[in-house]
């Protein structure tokens, strides 16, 4: 499609290009997506977070963290939906560490009480066995969901702590 597009004379703008991207990746077609992302001229957030989710959808979370971190060279400020991705790629790589370097980054820019910030990182301490850290992260929310009281329920119950399931 792309090689298409460029041999026909068109140049497309950075919402195709990203559209571009996007399909490619709903086709399977990563290594042409990472390929697309080196060549493209002009590339925001939204071409980024297309190919990291890509990769995190596949569970190359080793290639997403690596990208996360080329990104952040470019763009070096990112929003709510950046760190809640990059906690599930921590969590899928089972790394607390990384975890709490994206926490501390999230609250540098002031999403330390973002919503999506607060679950992913719930969900990310909760799988890497930081129960007391999800428990903190949990407390000191200001409005709870339906989803973060299953993330902290589903932290303990991994862990075998049956009776705090119980109890929250």
């Amino acid at each position: 499609m792309f090689s298409y597009m460029v041999n026909s004379g068109f140049e497309p703008d950075l919402y195709m290009m990203n559209r571009v991207l996007l399909m490619h990746r709903r086709c399977g077609m990563m290594s042409d997506v990472l390929y697309l992302l080196d060549e493209m001229p002009e590339r925001n957030l939204v071409s980024w977070h297309t190919v990291i989710g890509g990769l995190v959808c596949r569970g190359d979370y080793n290639g997403a963290f690596d990208l996360f971190l080329e990104m952040w060279e470019e763009f070096p400020v990112v929003g709510s939906h950046t760190f809640s991705t990059m906690l599930r790629v921590a969590s899928g790589l089972g790394l607390v560490f990384a975890g709490r370097q994206l926490h501390s980054c999230a609250l540098k820019e002031g999403l330390g009480r973002d919503s999506f910030v607060s679950s992913a990182l719930i969900d990310m301490q909760g799988k890497c066995g930081s129960i007391e850290d999800a428990q903190c992260v949990f407390d000191e929310m200001p409005e709870k969901s339906t989803i973060t009281w299953n993330l902290l329920m589903a932290g303990d119950a991994l862990h075998g702590y049956g009776e705090e399931v119980l109890d929250v």
